[in-house]
């Protein structure tokens, strides 16, 4: 996967993301799976999208990288009870989809 636990701990620890997930890695899996999605539709008319997430290690881009663990978070807090820690995660999200 484009994403791995090493790029959330930049942002989050991993107990906070075990939390955020719902200790599920389907919720994560769906959630990563969510934002590359929603990436890729600005992306698409421009990059090629697959072969983009598709690289790994130091061949990712930080930056999308960066975004993509943002977008996820968002995504997986969002389906929170209650959308805990929304009030965190809404600005990065935003500012992710700004750029």
């Amino acid at each position: 996967m484009f994403i791995t636990d090493e790029d959330y701990t930049v942002v989050i620890g991993p107990d906070a993301l075990k939390i955020l997930s719902q200790a599920s890695p389907e919720n994560r899996r769906n959630a990563e799976m969510r934002a590359i999605e929603e990436i890729s539709g600005y992306l698409r008319p421009v990059y090629d999208c697959n072969r983009t997430f598709a690289t790994v290690g130091e061949d990712r881009n930080a930056y999308l990288v960066m975004i993509t663990v943002d977008i996820a978070l968002y995504h997986m807090t969002a389906s929170l009870p209650g959308k805990m820690g929304l009030d965190i995660r809404k600005p990065r999200y935003e500012q992710a989809i700004e750029w």
